[in-house]
């Protein structure tokens, strides 16, 4: 049975209207988009998965942030229409309930034919803490969710109206110490929104997934800003008192950036004297990859992390779904940087694995895409570790990998990986992220004809509302907060230009709803 279209873009989009002054733009309810690749469809449904990646659910208030590095990319600081910095989004209070809306939205698509499995690509979290992974497994479960620390009540994070006044930051409720307007409103024609603060704070029941779901472990799950490997006085910060607000004197941006890279090792920059208090809170807690695993195991239920037979915690799985064989891969390089790698062991578990399975169809599942896997960073002593050249070698030996789910890049792709003289030719599908634009999932059905076989893939938008209202009165209900996030996340102003812009992240038309044939190649 199909899904209704009306549940994904098949049956509306939701587009960007001409801007306004400042830049800002609103979201208008547009005609749906049709399928741009495939034909009819044909075959047995095997199996029906929902595609979610990069949550980066976030403790908006945490002193191991580095939100004011972020002011370098702005437009009005640097002419460089590529540099985009992402320490900082005036929405990332907010991602909690963007999840919650994504959460609801995929149990729409679980009528009729119910989902077989979400399967979710990695970076659950923004920045390693305890309480953000909390949080992120409580909304899939379901369940109360406080996504506050510190002081309950008082919000510490950037942008408090009796906060210091700092005009980088976007101030949603005004600011009570500064008569001055922060940029974003001045410049970028970002709204005032009273009561926003609070409400993001609130508890908010969480009614969770209807369908199985499966964890997958990123680069902001395991490094501090999903690049730093935290050591010990980075530790100790997360759970501290003071949070550092500049550079030290002599530091700029290049200087930063030269030790904070997609390869390996990086650092925070060093803190200054001069800092702001905050409140200490224990849950901010930098979690070790062990303690990562626990907390997926602590609701007595199967998410893909556990424990082996010795008790050792373990980030990559396998699952069973209609006969096809899902994997799920851990491509984090533990000592530091953004992009992805494997070690040896992982290679040599992942070759006895598909070498023992009789699955006409593997599914591999990772937060880096195939073409991320550039960081062989090793400090001495350590692992070895492999890229791509590695993987598409293991791969070419075992014919049955056709498809490849992936996150970490924030966008929608879908490109065929294929090379006769390797003989392997499987299609990689990447998805959306729920914190930047266009915050989607997709749902992919996995149908088959004989020996061959189609992956049809469409994108669907979650349950927040096109138009919210800047009224909030009292309560704002979970609708409205995600709603205005996905308006903040559009009219991100340093995602206004160049390469980095926003409306990239979408994808082309055959980045989004796809019906692609596969077959083994022989």
């Amino acid at each position: 049975m199909e899904f209704a279209e009306s549940k994904t873009t098949l049956g509306r989009r939701l587009e960007p209207t001409s801007p306004r002054v400042g830049g800002w733009r609103d979201l208008e309810v547009g005609p749906g988009e049709p399928r741009a690749r495939g034909l009819p469809l044909e075959g047995e449904l095997v199996a029906r998965l929902v595609h979610l990646s990069d949550s980066h659910i976030c403790d908006a208030q945490s002193p191991a942030r580095l939100e004011y590095l972020d002011r370098f990319g702005d437009m009005h600081v640097t002419s460089d229409p590529n540099l985009y910095v992402g320490t900082y989004r005036a929405h990332e209070m907010l991602s909690v309930h963007v999840l919650g809306a994504i959460v609801a939205a995929t149990n729409s698509v679980d009528e009729g034919r119910p989902v077989d499995a979400v399967i979710v690509t990695g970076d659950a979290t923004d920045n390693a803490q305890r309480n953000e992974l909390t949080w992120f497994i409580t909304t899939l479960n379901g369940g109360v969710v406080r996504p506050d620390s510190g002081t309950w009540g008082r919000w510490e994070g950037v942008g408090s109206p009796e906060g210091v006044f700092d005009p980088s930051y976007w101030y949603p409720e005004g600011s009570s110490t500064s008569e001055l307007g922060d940029y974003p409103r001045s410049l970028y024609g970002f709204p005032t929104v009273p009561g926003l603060l609070t409400a993001a704070t609130t508890p908010v029941r969480m009614r969770g997934l209807r369908a199985p779901w499966l964890s997958v472990y990123g680069n902001h799950d395991a490094l501090l800003q999903g690049t730093v490997a935290p050591a010990a006085d980075l530790r100790q910060r997360a759970t501290g008192t003071f949070r550092p607000h500049r550079l030290p004197e002599g530091w700029d941006y290049d200087r930063v950036a030269e030790g904070f890279e997609g390869r390996g090792p990086a650092s925070y920059p060093p803190a200054v004297d001069e800092v702001r208090p905050v409140s200490p809170d224990s849950e901010r807690e930098i979690l070790s990859r062990d303690q990562w695993v626990q907390l997926h195991l602590e609701d007595g239920s199967h998410h893909g992390p556990h424990r082996d037979s010795r008790g050792v915690a373990q980030t990559r799985w396998w699952r069973e779904v209609g006969g096809v064989l899902i994997v799920g891969l851990d491509t984090v390089n533990p000592h530091g940087g953004w992009e992805g790698s494997v070690d040896d062991e992982q290679l040599e578990w992942l070759e006895e694995l598909l070498s023992a399975s009789k699955a006409p169809l593997v599914v591999l599942c990772s937060h880096h895409p195939p073409q991320a896997l550039t960081n062989d960073y090793a400090p001495e002593g350590a692992a070895t570790r492999r890229g791509t050249k590695e993987i598409l070698e293991l791969i070419s030996r075992h014919s049955a990998v056709g498809l490849w789910l992936a996150g970490h890049r924030h966008r929608h792709h879908v490109e065929r990986w294929v090379d006769t003289n390797a003989q392997y030719d499987f299609w990689v599908i990447e998805t959306s992220s729920t914190i930047d634009w266009p915050q989607q999932g997709r749902v992919i059905d996995i149908r088959r004809e004989r020996d061959r076989w189609w992956f049809v893939s469409d994108v669907f938008d979650h349950a927040g509302e096109a138009s919210p209202s800047g009224e909030m009165g009292g309560e704002m209900p979970m609708d409205s907060l995600s709603g205005w996030a996905r308006l903040l996340a559009l009219n991100s102003w340093q995602r206004r230009r160049g390469l980095q812009r926003s409306t990239l992240l979408s994808g082309h038309i055959h980045d989004r709803n796809v019906a692609l044939n596969w077959a083994a190649p022989r």
